[in-house]
């Protein structure tokens, strides 16, 4: 596995940084290749100034792979990394609403309005989707 791993890693340099980022936090998950994803998101992620990127992504694949303490816990974590980052909220509050937890979904969707003052779409789709959870509750 590891010698497959750095043959991937070799091929997918050439190609370019967003595909191999399509190729981890999609594509190998849908395989069953948690751990390959992971090590690759890490390898990606691990020089960009964006820590709360890598967070998002780990989530994504920790998800994928049934892991859903450790996914809420990775976007938790991405909220303190960039506390004034929107997206951050967005996708904890997404995650929240995926889980069937409507109530922390939409004081996530809150924080995400608190901090989106001059993204609109951010605004308005934090205000869809907690209009969408209170109809639902």
């Amino acid at each position: 596995m590891h010698q497959w791993l750095k043959n991937v890693a070799a091929i997918v340099k050439g190609i370019g940084g967003i595909v191999l980022m399509i190729l981890a936090e999609d594509l190998l998950p849908a395989l069953h290749l948690y751990g390959a994803a992971e090590r690759i998101v890490r390898r990606g992620y691990g020089g960009r100034a964006k820590p709360a990127a890598l967070e998002r992504a780990l989530s994504g694949i920790y998800e994928k792979a049934g892991k859903l303490e450790e996914a809420e816990r990775r976007l938790r974590q991405a909220v303190v990394l960039e506390s004034t980052t929107p997206d951050n909220y967005l996708f904890l509050g997404q995650f929240l609403a995926k889980h069937n937890r409507p109530v922390d979904a939409i004081r996530a969707f809150e924080q995400a309005i608190s901090v989106a003052q001059d993204r609109p779409a951010d605004l308005e789709f934090a205000q869809k989707r907690i209009e969408e959870l209170r109809r639902a509750t």
